[in-house]
């Protein structure tokens, strides 16, 4: 038996997780010390009961500062907001909403503790280093994607730069994840199957990453359970099921909690940069890549690692998928990569080309691309034979 490898656990100080939770958030602000509470939401969060109730709630609580936010943050967006912020002596920032709405309340609360930017605090564009010092913050998700409210970073895009980079610390976890899958019963189809896309993606990464270990292997398998029971009958004509939005809700925010400590792979490593220089959600951008990325990375590990390690991972996932047993490692990569390719049919995910997206933009995409904890180090080359393959 082997010995059981070191590693620590970065997380939420509190989660509260179920159906119809967001009602306990009127107690939860009288924890924290009176003030005044920055609520960032969606445009459209009003136009459902639940997420009215969460604004009553909040705005019988004390001064409120809203801010309603649309698509991915830009710097001169939580600058903005931060200012207002600071002016309005917030003490407590409370998000509702999707990764982006979560991101933008993270990097808002951090900033709100420091001088300058948050472009001089971004990874790869700033110079400075963030202290650690934000505003206490209560995340909401009402998509079950990306996994936000259980991660360190705030991801920040500026699309004049061409560029989606992190604000990271690891005391921008959210102190407080009220998850109600209640909350995320308005997404539409396409929303719910480009988040959980994301979901799956951050799951299987980490599952496979170089930096897992037994715990984030317990939870991320946990999580693929989920989304692989319920993520196709959401999409189908159960999408007002309270058990499969449960799962959905659970699997992304174990996806969260797992890319925060185990890291992500190639995928997220393409899937960031290209979000950067074109309009393309990234759900969809991880979608499309994660069959031919995972197909050269298990293809390739065959080759530099024969391990029992590996097998068992890539057999216990194929079994997962297909519901079957599979007696090898190479046979267990065909299964995998044949249910990847069924998974992407399903979804009807459009080429990169929909996105105006061309071989021209493909240079640019990968020299901004990493490898991150990839098992498997993808060449300048391969990167560019995935992205050609992709682009319809």
């Amino acid at each position: 038996m082997a010995m059981i490898n070191p590693f620590e656990l970065k997380t939420n100080k509190r989660l509260i997780f179920g159906w119809g939770e967001r009602k306990q958030l009127s107690s939860l602000i009288q924890e924290f010390p009176s003030g005044g509470i920055a609520l960032f939401t969606g445009k459209t969060v009003a136009s459902s009961e639940a997420g009215r109730e969460v604004i009553e709630a909040v705005e019988k609580a004390g001064k409120v500062s809203r801010h309603a936010l649309s698509g991915e943050p830009s710097p001169a967006v939580v600058d903005e907001a931060a200012a207002q912020c600071r002016k309005e002596k917030v003490s407590l920032v409370i998000a509702m909403g999707g990764g982006s709405v979560i991101d933008a309340a993270k990097a808002v609360a951090a900033l709100c503790c420091e001088e300058g930017s948050v472009k001089d605090y971004l990874e790869g564009v700033g110079t400075k280093k963030p202290s650690g010092k934000t505003l206490p913050l209560i995340a909401m998700p009402t998509t079950s994607g990306t996994g936000s409210e259980a991660t360190a970073n705030a991801v920040i895009t500026d699309r004049a730069g061409g560029y989606k980079k992190s604000l990271r610390h690891n005391n921008y976890i959210p102190e407080i994840a009220l998850v109600d899958p209640e909350l995320t019963l308005s997404c539409p189809r396409s929303v719910t199957a480009a988040c959980g896309m994301d979901a799956f993606c951050q799951l299987l990464e980490s599952y496979f990453s170089t930096k897992a270990s037994v715990l984030t292997d317990t939870l991320a398998f946990e999580g693929l359970i989920r989304i692989v029971r319920s993520l196709k009958q959401l999409c189908g004509d159960q999408a007002d099921s309270p058990e499969y939005r449960s799962d959905m809700a659970y699997a992304a925010y174990l996806s969260g909690i797992t890319l925060t400590n185990a890291g992500l792979g190639t995928v997220h490593g393409m899937a960031g940069p290209m979000g950067g220089l074109h309009d393309i959600p990234h759900g969809a951008a991880c979608g499309l890549l994660l069959k031919p990325v995972m197909e050269l990375t298990l293809k390739k590990i065959a080759v530099k690692w024969q391990s029992d390690r590996w097998e068992q991972k890539v057999k216990r996932v194929a079994r997962l998928f297909s519901g079957t047993n599979v007696s090898g490692y190479t046979e267990g990569v065909e299964s995998l990569i044949g249910s990847l390719d069924a998974w992407q049919n399903q979804f009807d995910l459009k080429p990169l080309g929909h996105y105006g997206i061309k071989e021209d933009d493909l240079g640019k995409i990968i020299i901004h691309s990493g490898n991150k904890n990839n098992p498997y180090e993808l060449t300048v080359e391969e990167m560019e034979e995935v992205l050609l393959s992709l682009l319809g």
